[in-house]
């Protein structure tokens, strides 16, 4: 069953509008995976959000066609909503063991391709950016020892076509299926 939800926050009423594939008609518990709601919800806490289903559907593409037609550029620009970005788009699932903040960073790079923001919502995202510039920035000042990161190794993973031992944040980008020594043998 595919839907089309409203999440309200509960303490500031501002909402999401979502596309979700559902199970079956009983409430999953959902409330989206917007980045600003699940923001909103680690700091509100999951209990002050109430979802409502607005529309169902049979198939995919009606469900979809209707997210798009509800969350335009004019939804997206006032300042009650949790949506950064039109609606319409499926998001790429989420992959058992991966770190969320890569995927959201993914999904956040591919929705924003070729996305006109207005002048309004460019300042409402400057607007609510925290500030982490000089003494803001929770490593400000810390050098050696005194560093987060201090005496952290990255793992690393050898790529089977080089053989050469490479970070895991670069192994997808550089190696693998990218590898020089892989494109060379093709």
């Amino acid at each position: 069953m595919h839907i089309i939800y409203k999440t309200t926050n509960n303490v500031n009423n501002k909402i999401y509008i979502g596309y979700h594939n559902q199970p079956s008609e009983t409430d999953d518990g959902y409330l989206g995976s917007g980045d600003s709601l699940i923001l909103a919800i680690k700091k509100y806490g999951k209990e002050n959000f109430t979802r409502e289903t607005l529309f169902t559907y049979d198939s995919e593409e009606d469900a979809l066609s209707k997210e798009r037609e509800l969350v335009n550029e004019q939804f997206i620009s006032r300042k009650d909503v949790y949506n950064l970005t039109l609606g319409g788009g499926k998001p790429p699932p989420i992959k058992r063991g991966s770190k969320r903040e890569s995927y959201i960073g993914e999904k956040i790079r591919n929705s924003l391709l070729g996305i006109k923001h207005t002048e309004q919502r460019k300042q409402n995202m400057r607007d609510n950016a925290p500030d982490k510039s000089g003494e803001k920035n929770p490593c400000y000042g810390k050098l050696g020892s005194a560093h987060p990161a201090f005496g952290t190794k990255r793992q690393l993973i050898q790529c089977p076509h080089c053989l050469r031992e490479v970070p895991v944040n670069v192994v997808k980008r550089w190696h693998f299926d990218n590898c020089n020594a892989n494109v060379a043998k093709s």
